[in-house]
């Protein structure tokens, strides 16, 4: 079983609203920074490994989102406040579209956790559900 895990030395970016300008629809800036760093990581693991895009598979992505701390009795404790989870780990998946999957649609189980750390970072781990 092909498993694909990373983990990303960043700061978890919530994924914004959609801004409009004349005519337009964009991703606000600093969502498209973190999607794109959040792809480049994946990709180049995937390249290194030379594991292709998952393309039918249905999917479990397990992410770990890690803020920083100075307070070490704080660190591996869950983090309860903002940004929100559900806007973590959006961004993450419309990162990984196109990238390590063909479609957001394959993920059937999406696991997210956030928590306090050392450091920044998230960490990805993509693998296929095995059918019973």
């Amino acid at each position: 079983m092909t498993v694909i895990d990373v983990t990303i030395p960043m700061k978890p970016v919530p994924k914004e609203r959609p801004r409009t300008g004349i005519g337009h629809v964009y991703t606000p800036r600093k969502t498209k920074i973190a999607e794109t760093a959040i792809s480049y990581a994946v990709n180049a693991e995937m390249k290194k490994r030379r594991i292709p895009p998952f393309r039918n598979e249905a999917l479990r992505v397990t992410v770990l989102f890690s803020f920083s701390t100075a307070d070490k009795k704080r660190i591996n404790t869950p983090k309860k406040t903002r940004p929100d989870i559900d806007n973590l780990g959006k961004t993450v998946l419309d990162a990984l579209n196109g990238v390590a999957f063909k479609d957001d649609g394959q993920v059937a189980d999406f696991i997210c956790r956030k928590e306090f750390s050392a450091n920044d970072s998230i960490t990805i781990s993509i693998e296929p559900i095995q059918a019973a």
